[in-house]
């Protein structure tokens, strides 16, 4: 019985740490898909650092880019990278000159263009991370309730017998 508790808790905290965190942005690219197709190219680069502490830094990296819809030129601006920890040594110029390596002014990315609201964009290849963890969290809980169901009938049949 104490094995069916354990696998419950685990897919408890498969749900809350790789679901929850994720499900409004796999919510979001389900509405985007319907968005067209289009190229854009990078501007620049930006960082911010939200946190700091002894051990870690963490920062946002944000992605200016132009791109053209119809015969309308528009900017647009989209997070690379979610809360990204480095150590906290790391300096911000150093960041940046990695994500500017990354992202180089006149990179062309991969882009979905809202047909209704064109000023409305995103890049599809910055939100795929979100989707696999939903993932991940989805199929470890269901391995995991059904770890639990099955120990906690196997404990009920060991004590009828």
């Amino acid at each position: 019985m104490k094995l069916s508790i354990l696998f419950f808790g685990l897919a408890f905290l498969s749900v809350m740490f790789f679901v929850l965190p994720d499900i409004s942005e796999v919510q979001e690219k389900m509405f985007r898909g319907q968005w067209v197709g289009a190229s854009a190219t990078v501007d620049s680069v930006r960082i911010v650092r939200t946190a700091q502490s002894v051990a870690k830094t963490t920062f946002l990296t944000f992605v200016d880019y132009r791109y053209s819809y119809g015969d309308q030129e528009y900017r647009g601006t989209d997070v690379a990278q979610r809360n990204e920890i480095l150590p906290s040594g790391v300096t911000d110029e150093h960041v940046l000159a990695n994500k500017v390596a990354r992202f180089p002014k006149g990179m062309v990315l991969a882009i979905r263009v809202d047909v209704a609201q064109p000023k409305q964009s995103w890049v599809s290849a910055f939100h795929e991370k979100q989707f696999i963890g939903v993932l991940m969290g989805v199929g470890g809980a269901a391995v995991f309730l059904v770890l639990a169901i099955v120990f906690a009938v196997r404990s009920r049949t060991v004590a009828a017998v």
